[in-house]
């Protein structure tokens, strides 16, 4: 993943609201959020953010025919004394 910030694409699908999280990669941009818009009349009620559930931006992506990659299930912090940083 390169350092730029991601461009955010809306888009309406099985009747709902989705903002797609395109970051950019050496071989091409790639969603790897999507946020669930939850509307309450002409305002936003709630934001669900999908960016550590690969398997729901596999199956919308798939839908939506764009590429996307996966973050995994959850951030991992280093063990203690790790050399890692």
């Amino acid at each position: 993943m390169l350092p730029t910030a991601p461009r955010i694409e809306v888009v309406n699908h099985r009747g709902e609201w989705f903002l797609l999280h395109w970051y950019q990669h050496e071989d091409g941009d790639a969603v790897r959020a999507i946020t669930r818009v939850e509307p309450d009349a002409d305002r936003v009620a709630r934001l669900h953010n999908y960016f550590f559930n690969p398997d729901f931006i596999a199956e919308i992506c798939g839908e939506l025919g764009v590429p996307f990659r996966s973050n995994g299930y959850r951030w991992f912090l280093p063990e203690e004394g790790s050399s890692c940083r």
